[in-house]
């Protein structure tokens, strides 16, 4: 977040949240629970707006676009692992490459979660949260109450790299 990258406010934010849910109690976690829907809900407001007002059309709002259009064609099962480049070539429109030019085809949509519900529909999107959801529930049975603080930092990591491709010392950092 020191270095003033969206993303990195936003996992500062994820971290921090998730502290809170897990070491709150009931009043705690329906704040950060509607805060994460107010955040949500805004965000793509603020996305649909962007893209109202002519921001433009390249990078990450175009991948972005096009996958939730991919996503809205085929919601319950997807359109299969790996699918994304080929979605990108066949759903930018004139605009996109002229931005980008007509050799740069994203081979993935720049947002795991946009890219899961993209490959596997919602059957693979609900997959995909309930192995998150697991790992931790398991790692707070396993760590105890010392678990929030390394969960938070965690799910900070977590939510920076599904918005960017991590540098390889984070993936390490990760793994640790």
């Amino acid at each position: 977040a020191a270095a003033g990258g969206r993303s990195a406010w936003l996992a500062a934010a994820a971290g921090c949240a998730l502290v809170s849910w897990l070491e709150g109690g009931r009043r705690s976690r329906r704040a950060v629970t509607a805060a994460a829907a107010v955040g949500l809900v805004g965000f793509l407001l603020l996305s649909l707006r962007l893209a109202e007002v002519g921001q433009r059309p390249g990078g990450r709002l175009g991948a972005w676009a096009i996958a939730g259009g991919a996503f809205l064609e085929r919601p319950a099962v997807g359109w299969g692992p790996g699918s994304f480049s080929l979605l990108y070539r066949r759903d930018r429109g004139a605009a996109l490459i002229a931005q980008e030019g007509p050799a740069v085809v994203f081979s993935h949509a720049h947002n795991d979660w946009l890219e899961v519900l993209t490959a596997t529909g919602l059957l693979g999107g609900a997959a995909y949260v309930w192995l998150h959801a697991s790992a931790v529930s398991a790692a707070r049975r396993v760590w105890g109450p010392a678990a929030s603080a390394g969960l938070g930092g965690a799910a900070a990591l977590f939510v920076q790299a599904k918005l960017n491709f991590p540098p390889v010392p984070a993936v390490f950092l990760g793994s640790a």
